[in-house]
């Protein structure tokens, strides 16, 4: 049951909750049985495969579908683009205020933009950043 349950596109977690077995179980059987491994991943592929079908047949009749598709399945060419252009002549050895202004461009606030301290670190210093 829990392969066919694979095999319709449902998830491991909620494969394992329809024949009441633990995440946990499945993980350490696939581990333990290297057959039954394979088996699993068949069935998910299986499932997989049918979901494309449908979404590469309603992609024929519907643009939006296959614009989303073309974005999700090749997204380094097909994928959206944000630029943000800053502002102004920040050292980038102030990391934080630089991470704070591209957070803001990006109307990013609250919690997020608590980040841009920790984000800071990963800005090379020593350059000005420039608007483009």
């Amino acid at each position: 049951m829990l392969l066919t349950f694979l095999c319709g596109s449902l998830s491991r977690t909620d494969a394992c909750k329809m024949v009441g077995i633990t995440l946990q179980t499945l993980t350490n059987e696939i581990k333990r049985d290297p057959a039954w491994k394979l088996e699993v991943h068949r069935a998910e592929l299986s499932g997989k495969a049918q979901a494309s079908a449908l979404v590469t047949q309603a992609a024929a009749n519907d643009p939006k579908i296959a614009i989303e598709y073309l974005q999700r399945k090749w997204p380094d060419e097909w994928g959206k683009r944000t630029r943000v252009k800053l502002e102004g002549n920040t050292p980038a050895a102030d990391g934080a205020a630089v991470v704070k202004q591209l957070l803001a461009k990006l109307g990013i606030t609250g919690a997020a933009s608590d980040v841009a301290p920790a984000v800071a670190a990963a800005v090379p210093a020593g350059e000005p950043t420039s608007g483009g």
